[in-house]
């Protein structure tokens, strides 16, 4: 919602690709609108089943998951600096939660 928000603020709707009408505008908010609501609700229930512990565990796992998936697909070339960043990110997390 925000990302909708700052494209609309800063004009830069006038860039957006070409052919697209009012339902495909409808369809992309109802998804946005849809991801916002389903994510919410999955870290609700997370939290509920779980802990808050565990659930900000495996929540920051996030960074080094996003970055593992990238290299596998191929569609980025994550460096070592980058894996050793989510991998101290989640060495934080479990520190400050184990504390």
């Amino acid at each position: 919602m925000a990302l909708s928000a700052a494209v609309l603020a800063t004009g830069r709707l006038k860039t957006w690709p070409k052919g697209v009408g009012r339902r495909e505008y409808g369809f992309i908010a109802f998804i946005a609108a849809s991801d916002l609501a389903l994510g919410s609700l999955l870290y609700v229930y997370s939290v509920s089943l779980v802990g808050i512990a565990l659930t900000v565990i495996l929540t920051s796992l996030s960074p080094l998951l996003t970055q593992i998936l990238s290299k596998a697909l191929g569609k980025e070339s994550p460096s070592l600096r980058d894996f050793a960043g989510g991998l101290l990110i989640v060495a934080a997390v479990i520190l400050a939660v184990a504390l």
